[in-house]
């Protein structure tokens, strides 16, 4: 355990940051781009985020742009660091077998430098409106791979878990009314389902679907009467609970999952949340949340 912490502080306070290496990498993040621009399904995700976020950080593809990536030297990092990288900006989160005092005390071995720097708070951008209803992309691929989005403004973290919850009533598995009617029933698609992306101020509703190009005007208009019918069932509400509180119980389990789940947390929320906490909410909420 010690030793890890020291090699983590090694890398985060001290990298050489070397000319060349900068290189090597950004060549391998070239091609993870041109891995990105080959599958249909992660182009269309990135079109979809960058059209309906625009010059919103969230619109900027995370891997970069090949011309920006071509720009980065050596300066730009260290001056990144310098910017970020710095006690008051760090959450140390340890989850397993573990005793959180000594853990502190490692912690604190390790990272001496105390800079008397308040967190670096990201201020909140609006969400870009004016949207056209639709748009498309040509590309030479044989199906049609389509999105029904929505960017979303959070007030507060209830009505995100009422829009996790309402995800999974929809179109998580395949026993879910998109999957059963959509797909099964009609055989309209090869796969649907919707998901849910959350960010700290915003998030993105998506119902995703692979078909062919003279289905996609019935399966928008059979989404939309499936999200009508679907918000007042009480029953999908129930199933969509027990199906997220067992998918919890077995995060838990996991001491990966608890601490990617913690640090997830802890960008959004500002402090981790324990399972009691979750379950909670999740059981709080009502079909007329929905």
């Amino acid at each position: 355990f010690e030793q890890g912490i020291q090699i983590l502080s090694e890398q985060i306070q001290y990298s050489l940051i070397q000319e060349e290496k900068i290189q090597k990498e950004v060549k391998i993040i070239f091609q993870e781009i041109s891995q990105n621009e080959d599958s249909p399904q992660r182009y269309l995700n990135k079109i979809v985020r960058n059209y309906l976020f625009r010059d919103h950080s969230i619109g900027h593809p995370i891997l970069g742009t090949k011309e920006s990536l071509s720009k980065l030297t050596r300066e730009y990092f260290v001056n990144f660091i310098k910017k970020y990288y710095y006690p008051g900006n760090y959450t140390f989160l340890v989850a397993g077998n573990v005793n959180p005092e000594h853990a502190k005390e490692i912690f604190d071995k390790y990272f001496k430098e105390r800079v008397d720097r308040e967190k670096n708070i990201r201020e909140k951008e609006p969400i870009p409106t004016g949207h056209e209803r639709e748009i498309q992309e040509k590309r030479n691929i044989n199906q049609l791979q389509m999105n029904i989005a929505s960017p979303i403004r959070f007030p507060d973290s209830r009505e995100r878990t009422c829009l996790e919850l309402f995800s999974f009533m929809i179109g998580s598995g395949a026993s879910s009314p998109l999957s059963e009617e959509i797909r099964d029933k009609r055989g309209l698609v090869y796969t649907i389902e919707s998901f849910f992306q959350q960010y700290t101020d915003n998030g993105l509703f998506v119902i995703y679907a692979g078909t062919n190009a003279e289905n996609y005007k019935e399966i928008i208009k059979t989404s939309f009467e499936i999200i009508e019918v679907s918000k007042k069932k009480k029953e999908l509400l129930e199933k969509a609970k027990k199906m997220r509180l067992g998918r919890l119980s077995l995060l838990f389990e996991n001491p990966w999952e608890i601490i990617w789940n913690a640090a997830y947390k802890t960008t959004l929320f500002g402090k981790p949340q324990g399972y009691q906490e979750i379950s909670e909410a999740i059981k709080d909420i009502t079909i007329e949340d929905i």
